[in-house]
């Protein structure tokens, strides 16, 4: 007796079940979005929500882009290599450079180590929760709170009242990125 030859559909339910696999796998989800207490961007890496991505540049420097528009920066740009940017177990955001050398913090740190999360939320706002302690203020009225966030060693601070989107460029020597005055708006 001959062998039955497979019919078209014995080829379409495979191929159909793949595709929609697969097009699973290209949906966004949450966790493109979200840091956890200990987790970390390495040089390259980014969060994205929707439009807005915040991104570990390759410079160093920690941004918060409106498609390709700067909101915000850490301005730690070329002040080393192979940096990272870690959500500590205490809250804090720091960057490192790849010596180790810390070049910003966000100021956020608490004593007790509990579990803190980074969200980059849909209206482009940057928050670590756990109790809520710091956010860009992007997507609201109120303050920009991270202008109280330290800069250190090298790395252009936030200072309320001063524009340090000048001071950037120059120090870059590009207008790649800018921080505007006294807030974290380009």
């Amino acid at each position: 007796m001959a062998a039955a030859k497979p019919g078209i559909s014995s080829y379409v339910l495979p191929l159909f079940v793949s595709a929609l696999f697969l097009g699973f796998l290209s949906l966004p989800s949450a966790a493109d979005s979200v840091l956890y207490s200990g987790g970390s961007l390495l040089t390259g890496q980014s969060l994205v929500q929707g439009n807005y991505s915040f991104v570990m540049q390759e410079d160093c420097n920690l941004v918060l882009y409106n498609g390709r528009v700067p909101l915000w920066a850490s301005l730690t740009y070329h002040q080393g290599f192979r940096c990272v940017a870690i959500l500590q177990r205490e809250g804090d955001l720091m960057i490192f450079s790849g010596s180790g050398r810390l070049l910003w913090s966000s100021g956020t740190g608490r004593v007790d180590r509990r579990s803190y999360v980074l969200v980059l939320q849909p209206d482009g706002n940057v928050v670590i929760y756990g109790t809520s302690i710091r956010a860009t203020g992007i997507g609201g009225s109120g303050p920009d709170k991270v202008v109280k966030g330290t800069a250190k060693k090298g790395a252009l601070p936030f200072t309320p009242g001063v524009s340090t989107a000048e001071k950037g460029r120059k120090a870059a020597g590009s207008s790649d990125v800018e921080a505007g005055t006294g807030s974290n708006r380009a």
